[in-house]
């Protein structure tokens, strides 16, 4: 005899939502979009709907603080409050203008590969989801959705899932294939190789600046002789005496030696002036003709010395 078959156990019970304050954290971009979405889910769990009568009254039950106060005022103004109006009031109250414009840009920089490291394709896809129920309803398409998924994929994995994805795949669908292929990319260390595509994007090397700025040695650079010539001589330069213009200047109207700068006789007669010679010693040894008498000398002799 078979066994009866088991009692058939009730469906788990969804946590309830959180309460949505209306300040603090829950004023960062699509806080307020994630709560909408989290009630909404739990009250169709109880067969309540955006149509229901007083599902608004519902969702304001999740609510405290700042949040709570705006509910009890919009519930007084609007007769037989919908869902729709409190989610349009509250976007009003408690969603930047600009909240809208920061998902967008979030949803097209979203990507696989960050700082040469690849993340799981899972979350990725989980991101690229959430992002989607934050934007407008029908501000994105299913194709978008999907062509975005390929886009943010690292480009070793796109290349082996989108030749394996199919026109009438649904986004699941498409998701799991990723997965599969991911996971057996990680499990191999597909990743760890190089791409040139993925480096590129997710680095940028600037080149550093050389430093052209030498410091002149102070050691003296010997100068080239070039092959059988002797080395060249290194010249000397002795510092002039010769007054300069200024004392030239003041010498000239005091009448005073332009030599010397001394007053009382002129530069030609100044005692101080070097004679220069041009005559040189002779040692009589070692010329000859030194001992024979000038013949000047002879003829300028008195007539006394010759008569002797």
């Amino acid at each position: 005899m078979a066994d009866p078959d088991p009692a058939r156990l009730p469906p788990p019970k969804p946590p309830k939502p959180p309460f949505f304050s209306g300040e603090g954290e829950d004023l960062k971009p699509d806080k307020l979009k994630r709560w909408l979405r989290t009630v909404k889910k739990y009250l169709a769990r109880s067969g309540l709907n955006d149509d229901s009568p007083g599902v608004a009254d519902y969702s304001g039950f999740y609510t405290e603080g700042k949040a709570n106060n705006a509910f009890q005022t919009i519930e007084t103004e609007e007769e037989n409050l919908t869902l729709p109006q409190l989610t349009h009031r509250f976007q009003q109250l408690f969603e930047a203008s600009t909240s809208t414009d920061d998902t967008y840009h979030k949803w097209q920089n979203v990507s696989q590969t960050a700082g040469g490291q690849p993340a799981r394709i899972t979350k990725i896809a989980g991101e690229l989801a959430d992002l989607k129920g934050s934007l407008p309803n029908g501000s994105m398409s299913d194709y978008a959705q999907k062509q975005r998924f390929l886009d943010a994929m690292d480009s070793r994995l796109r290349r082996n899932v989108e030749p394996q994805l199919r026109p009438e795949d649904t986004w699941d669908q498409m998701v799991a294939v990723a997965e599969r292929y991911d996971a057996t990319i990680y499990r191999t260390g597909g990743y760890k190789g190089s791409d040139r595509r993925q480096a590129s994007s997710s680095k940028t090397y600037t080149r550093k600046k050389e430093n052209t700025y030498r410091k002149p040695s102070t050691t003296p650079t010997p100068r080239s002789t070039g092959k059988g010539k002797a080395p060249a001589k290194k010249r000397t330069y002795t510092k002039s005496n010769k007054p300069s213009k200024a004392e030239m200047d003041r010498r000239k109207p005091e009448g005073a030696c332009f030599n010397c700068g001394e007053s009382g006789h002129m530069a030609n007669e100044c005692p101080k002036k070097e004679v220069k010679t041009t005559s040189a010693k002779t040692d009589p040894a070692s010329d000859p003709s030194a001992l024979r008498p000038d013949a000047s000398d002879v003829f300028s002799a008195s007539p006394a010395s010759c008569a002797s």
